[in-house]
């Protein structure tokens, strides 16, 4: 099969067509009147075909294979089938906006990480997001600035997206207060496709996406998918007039599917994506009358944001006598690397004097394995226990010109995390054979280590003359930082042990059921 698609996002512009082709509006308001019973249809069609498949939708929110409307908690899925309906998902805005209780700040830089009923990361760079983020199984949110943050959501090609709404810490620990999201990636099938899609929209904005899926023999599959999309043109310029903020996003992912038996499942998945983007942009510290255009900016100093990111995740399924043991490893990489324009204006002193200049980097390594065995879905009696290790390293280094100021002067940070987790869990639910409830239960032993340091450098000269309030011909040697100010070490360990209980009820003459 091949197919190819080209959409057009928000590339029409109503007004300026109006006074430039009035006849081009007309002939824009036929098409779209002519399309509105073709809408309607497609759209009361797909409904209709998404209700027929609500109850067919097969989730893994709680580790197990089952439908979604027999979970007795909050949970959400966006399937394959809707996935495909509205053209795919290509952002975390794409996924937010399909499901109730799960918000972003789009305010915040790159890609943000979303919040489950408001509980979130909010930025902080000594705490790890309140919501569990999941890749295949594979946790992987993390805090400082090599974690999630300043790293797109990965969303491209999804099989599906699960979301558990309220504390799961119970099955999933980690600072699961808000809830868990879960990202599948497609499996490879056992027939051949090929799939073109793009689109294009404001400010040079293109996106290209290829989808290959073929069958290597009877056991192995393979599919491979890319995708690159940018936007050439930016919202703000620098003093020399230049984009500032233009965005460039590729994503490449390779999954092999090997099935040497019925019992076996074995499914590798390779992803490598690189980011340019913007981090911030500040005007001007306060509102000043005289700015006519706030997106004519002083910025005079280099505004480029990258971060690469490669993942390695192996899954495991192996069907034993009476129940699945099931294998999840993952191994994470990313590098950040930030350098942005703070100081609002471009003086015409010398750059030592007047120039506030921060640059960042942040290397990130993540590890994640997990074993969990699975009871057949047979009987009144369903129990799963696992147990999981989780392990990351994160270096940061923030160079920083603070000013505008009387005095030159620089700051310097190194800061370093090292953690590890493992723990063991379990769930367990009884359906009673006389009346339509369900009891189920899980628990969950953690044990965390967190060790880590922060050393803070100023450096700082005093020669130069003074002009007005300025110290004009100073300088020092960036790359020798003197004056330790702080150097702090922190380390501690951690034991917790959430459980929860669950009675569910369940009606036999409506759809409905109560917990």
């Amino acid at each position: 099969m091949c197919k190819a698609e080209l959409g057009l996002n928000r590339i029409f512009d109503f007004k300026k067509a109006q006074k430039e082709s009035p006849r081009l509006v007309i002939a824009f308001a036929m098409l779209a009147a002519s399309a509105l019973p073709m809408i309607s249809y497609a759209q009361n069609e797909f409904v209709d075909s998404q209700d027929s498949l609500i109850q067919e939708v097969i989730v893994t929110a709680r580790k197990r294979e089952e439908g979604l409307q027999d979970i007795p908690s909050s949970a959400a899925a966006i399937s394959a089938t809707l996935i495909e309906g509205i053209g795919g998902i290509f952002n975390l805005r794409d996924m937010t906006d399909l499901v109730a209780g799960v918000s972003t700040n789009e305010n915040q830089a790159a890609e943000s990480e979303p919040t489950i009923r408001g509980a979130g990361q909010a930025r902080n760079r000594a705490s790890a997001s309140a919501t569990g983020l999941y890749r295949n199984g594979a946790y992987f949110a993390t805090n400082g600035l090599g974690g999630k943050t300043f790293a797109r959501f990965d969303t491209y090609d999804l099989e599906r997206a699960e979301v558990l709404r309220g504390p799961q810490g119970a099955l999933y620990g980690r600072n699961a207060l808000g809830g868990a999201m879960n990202l599948i990636s497609r499996k490879p099938q056992d027939t051949f496709s090929l799939d073109v899609g793009g689109a294009l929209g404001q400010k040079d904005f293109q996106r290209l996406e290829l989808k290959f899926n073929a069958p290597i023999n009877d056991q192995l599959t393979a599919r491979i998918t890319h995708m690159n999309e940018g936007r050439d043109e930016g919202f703000y310029t620098d003093i020399d007039n230049k984009d500032v903020d233009t965005e460039k996003f590729q994503h490449s992912r390779m999954s092999l599917r090997y099935q040497p038996s019925d019992i076996v499942d074995i499914n590798y998945v390779f992803d490598t994506q690189a980011q340019t983007f913007t981090n911030a942009i500040f005007v001007s510290r306060t509102l000043k009358p005289d700015i006519e255009d706030a997106f004519n900016t002083t910025i005079n100093s280099p505004m480029v944001s990258k971060n690469d990111i490669e993942n390695h995740n192996l899954t495991i399924d192996w069907k034993l006598d009476g129940g699945t043991l099931t294998s999840i490893t993952n191994q994470r990489d990313l590098q950040v690397r930030l350098q942005t324009d703070m100081d609002y204006i471009a003086p015409v002193f010398p750059l030592n004097t007047l120039n506030q200049q921060t640059k960042q980097s942040a290397d990130n390594d993540i590890f994640f394995q997990e074993f969990r065995y699975v009871s057949e879905s047979s009987g009144n009696l369903n129990w799963l226990l696992g147990a999981d290790y989780f392990a990351y390293q994160n270096a940061e280094i923030i160079d920083q010109w603070v000013a505008p100021t009387f005095l030159p002067n620089a700051f310097f940070r190194n800061y370093r995390t090292d953690y590890s987790s493992w723990a063991v869990f379990g769930n367990a639910e009884y359906a009673f054979d006389n009346l339509p409830l369900r009891l189920s239960g899980e628990i969950r032993y953690a044990y965390d280590e967190f060790d880590g340091f922060v050393q803070e450098y100023r450096a700082r000269d005093q020669r130069g003359r003074r002009q007005g309030p300025f110290i004009l011909g100073s300088s020092f040697d960036r790359t020798n930082p003197i004056n330790l100010q702080n150097d702090l070490d922190v380390g501690d360990t951690y034991k917790n042990l959430p459980w929860g209980v669950t009675l569910a009820y369940d009606f036999d003459d409506v759809d409905m059921m109560v917990y």
